[in-house]
């Protein structure tokens, strides 16, 4: 999935699409701020993240040093957005990622159901 993807699929799950429009005509957050192009009423609950597309587009970069060469794939995380502080959660409390008082107060928005508490081997 690449963000153009993830944004369609924002679009069509969270809201209705204006007539005419689909899922690929979105390609920004600008987009959901126009209400002549789409309407918010959540469906259903929607996340959606990349990994696999992302790093392999750094994978094939020329090394500048070792620790980039192709065989090593680094890890990106989002720190912030829009200057709010960003939360990865997980189903397994040990992998939440963020503010703790950011990562708490997602976890009461969207609940607990189904997280487990399981050690990380690093």
């Amino acid at each position: 999935m690449d963000v153009e993807d993830i944004l369609g699929l924002h679009a069509y799950f969270m809201g209705t699409i204006a007539s005419g429009l689909g899922p690929s005509d979105f390609h920004s957050g600008a987009d959901f701020a126009d209400e002549t192009r789409w309407t918010p009423g959540r469906r259903i609950r929607f996340s959606a993240g990349w990994g696999t597309s992302a790093d392999q587009r750094f994978s094939r970069l020329p090394p500048q040093r070792e620790e980039w060469a192709p065989s090593r794939q680094p890890d990106l995380q989002m720190t912030e957005a829009d200057g709010r502080p960003a939360v990865k959660l997980s189903d397994n409390y040990a992998k939440a990622t963020g503010l703790r008082s950011e990562i708490a107060r997602y976890r009461r928005v969207f609940g607990t159901a189904g997280v487990a508490n399981i050690p990380v081997l690093v």
